[in-house]
C-alpha cells in the first residue's frame, strides 16, 4: 500500500500539516488563557486600589 514513493510523501505531508493545525490551536488556547489571566489581574488591581481608596476616606473622615 505505502510502497511507493508518492504515497509515503503524500501520508508525511499530512501528519505534517495536522502536527502544524494541532499546535496552532494549542498556541491559540494558550494565548487566550493567558489573556483571561491578564484581565483577572487588572481587575484584582483595581479592586486593591479602591479598597486602599476607602481605606484612605475612612481614616479621613475619622480624623477630620
Amino acid at each position: 500500500m505505502l510502497s511507493t514513493l508518492s504515497a509515503r510523501f503524500t501520508w508525511g505531508m499530512g501528519a505534517l500539516v495536522l502536527l502544524m493545525v494541532l499546535i496552532g490551536t494549542e498556541g491559540v488556547l494558550s494565548s487566550r488563557k493567558i489573556m483571561e489571566a491578564n484581565a483577572k489581574n487588572d481587575f484584582t488591581h483595581t479592586v486593591i486600589e479602591n479598597l486602599l481608596a476607602t481605606r484612605q476616606a475612612i481614616t479621613n473622615i475619622e480624623t477630620g
